[in-house]
């Protein structure tokens, strides 16, 4: 009973020297409202004395209970802040830290911009300094399907982007995995789903 709209594209990455297909598949049934939403971007900064480096960005955000209102938000504000981060942490030399602080500091802020709304899960796929970096908060499940062998490359936890689980004290952080390109093969799939699809499938279905 659900109602479905595919759209995919394909290009060429010389930075990865393959080429790649992108696609989105979303299934709405009973409800009225899109709960989720997806963005793909880029990013250019400088480091290393005006050297420009070259991000790619893959995310999707889920947002049940607020009717996709929490989901947009992050939509809108997420890109910028991981933008502004990433030149300010690895303006002297791309970095392992800098890469790493970037994305928390990113999460953060997010979240704190937003707190006291329920939030919205999300799930942020990167591009950058030849691996494959996902950081994430709340509740969608990021698998590599490796030429036929499945790889969890996050955690699902209960607490999305803006949750009110700030007001208690917790923590604002997000999970962070990289995994690096070159041991990803040709034709190899990274999916990033919402983890109803995940309760009646398991990763390497």
């Amino acid at each position: 009973c659900g109602r479905m709209f595919q759209e995919y594209y394909s290009e060429e990455d010389s930075r990865i020297g393959r080429s790649f297909t992108v696609g989105v598949s979303q299934d709405r049934g009973e409800s009225q409202v899109i709960e989720q939403t997806y963005l793909l971007f880029r990013h250019s900064f400088n480091c290393e004395s005006g050297k420009k480096v070259n991000a790619r960005f893959f995310c999707l955000f889920d947002d049940p209970i607020m009717n996709g209102h929490s989901a947009n938000y992050a939509k809108g504000h997420l890109p910028g802040l991981l933008e502004k981060y990433l030149t300010k942490y690895n303006e002297k030399k791309l970095s392992i830290p800098g890469i790493w602080n970037a994305l928390q500091s990113a999460f953060v802020q997010a979240s704190v911009s937003h707190i006291g709304e329920k939030g919205t899960a999300a799930a942020v796929v990167m591009i950058l300094a030849n691996k494959v970096w996902v950081a994430s908060r709340g509740k969608i499940v990021v698998v590599l399907d490796n030429q036929g062998t499945a790889i969890r490359l996050n955690y699902v936890n209960n607490e999305g982007i803006g949750s009110t689980c700030l007001e208690e004290g917790k923590s604002a952080r997000c999970k962070i995995i990289s995994y690096p390109l070159n041991e990803i093969e040709p034709g190899s799939h990274i999916i990033l789903s919402c983890q109803n699809v995940f309760r009646v499938i398991n990763s390497k279905e």
